[in-house]
């Protein structure tokens, strides 16, 4: 395969990069963070707790395959043979529909079980079957997105991103508008109906752009495949440990706490959007980034720019909490503050890491990203069943934010141990 040979960007360049995905990523998270709004106004706290368990069913689902398109952008990205690329997104949407038929097998029974069996709140078992399926379609567009990204066109990558939730906006305007009965149902109904449209179009789009995939080039898929299955299982312990604080809270709290909990978490997205054009910029670098200290230095300090800029704002984010939670969502989720700062305090953490998750990928170490990912999540579920008995939601908060801090601090000292990338050695480690 013809080799990337790695460039630096001007600096110009990169941050006309990151206005593009900071842009899009605000508007697409902007637009999601207003529907909770619209919705969490118009159903109050005790249903929006419900909704929150749909919301957070979903968007798990939607992630948890997301580690296919990181693979293809990866492997994508260090040949510029195109028959290549197409072969490798491919394999990317082929693990994807495989995946999309397992979550609709096996919906219904998942659904009753963590519903009834896990939650303890056998009511909740429509709405997690409505979120199974809703996010197993809209993965697709994930995987159209990552291909802007692999080509570097974050604007057409931040536009993708936006479709989803700019539609679901336009539904509930029009909803309200018409004056029909407001009801979860017809909620759910408007998430069910654009993520099947949404889906369906992506799935045809993709097939257009890779032909059938019944011919598949065995060494390519297989490569893909190598990988993928271990950042699989490291996305999906990663997104796990995201939202298991919400989904440890179902079955000890009331519908309102969990309404109130989820409004923080969703509010700290504010935080994820930054992160997205974080990782949105990185990712594609980080593959280049290991061939050598030079170009990891120069990886190192255009990420840390873009943190500089998050911090930035996440200051300013947890002075203005009170008056952003009194506002949009009123006195019913004043309980929302003290929960969102804790929380913030933890991305501060979460942000520093990101950058050298993606070293991982970059360097084909996908089982030490997956077995750092497993001890996150299991440090946390612990942490949850100290915490959560003694002080509630907040004690959730607490939980996630301190296994933040510690992963992030351990995952640091890992990286610099083991390949060696702050040391005179990091050209050695790099070309292994």
């Amino acid at each position: 395969m013809d080799q990337l040979k790695p460039v630096r960007q001007p600096a110009i360049t990169l941050i006309k990069n990151i206005l593009y995905i900071a842009f899009g990523s605000a508007f697409s998270r902007g637009i999601a963070l207003l529907n909770t709004i619209i919705i969490a106004q118009l159903i109050g706290p005790a249903q929006y707790g419900v909704f929150a368990i749909f919301y957070t069913a979903m968007i798990l689902t939607w992630q948890l395959p997301q580690s296919f398109d990181g693979v293809f952008v990866s492997l994508a990205k260090k040949t510029e043979n195109k028959a290549d690329k197409i072969e490798f997104l491919k394999s990317s949407l082929t693990f994807k529909l495989l995946y999309l038929t397992v979550v609709l097998v096996i919906s219904y029974p998942l659904a009753i079980l963590i519903g009834k069996y896990i939650f303890g709140k056998p009511n909740l078992n429509q709405p997690l079957i409505l979120a199974l399926v809703c996010g197993s379609f809209l993965t697709f567009l994930f995987t159209i997105a990552s291909t802007y990204q692999e080509k570097e066109r974050y604007g057409h990558f931040a536009t993708i991103h936006a479709i989803y939730t700019g539609s679901i906006f336009v539904a509930l305007i029009v909803m309200v508008l018409s004056k029909s009965k407001i009801t979860l149902t017809a909620i759910f109904s408007i998430y069910l109906a654009i993520s099947l449209g949404i889906g369906i179009l992506s799935i045809y789009n993709l097939s257009i752009r890779v032909g059938t995939i019944r011919k598949i080039n065995r060494s390519i898929f297989f490569r893909a495949f190598g990988q993928s299955k271990w950042m699989f299982f490291a996305s999906a312990t990663y997104c796990i440990f995201a939202r298991i604080d919400i989904l440890f809270l179902t079955r000890f709290v009331d519908y309102v706490s969990l309404g109130q909990y989820a409004i923080a978490a969703q509010l700290v997205t504010i935080i994820a959007l930054a992160a997205g054009s974080l990782a949105g910029v990185c990712l594609p670098k980080a593959s280049l980034a290991v061939k050598s200290e030079k170009d990891f230095r120069n990886y190192l300090i255009d990420c840390l720019f873009i943190i500089a800029l998050i911090l930035f704002g996440m200051i300013i984010l947890y002075i203005t909490a009170p008056y952003i939670v009194n506002f949009f969502y009123g006195e019913h989720y004043l309980p929302s503050i003290k929960i969102m700062r804790v929380l913030l305090i933890g991305w501060v953490f979460n942000i520093a890491y990101i950058p050298f998750s993606f070293l991982f990928l970059a360097l084909e170490r996908a089982q030490t990203k997956f077995a750092i990912e497993l001890c996150k999540l299991a440090m946390c579920y612990v942490l949850l069943n100290i915490f959560v008995p003694i002080y509630g939601t907040i004690g959730a908060a607490y939980s996630f934010t301190l296994t933040l801090i510690v992963s992030t601090v351990i995952t640091i000292i890992l990286i610099k141990k083991r390949f060696h990338i702050f040391s005179n050695r990091a050209q050695i480690s790099f070309n292994k």
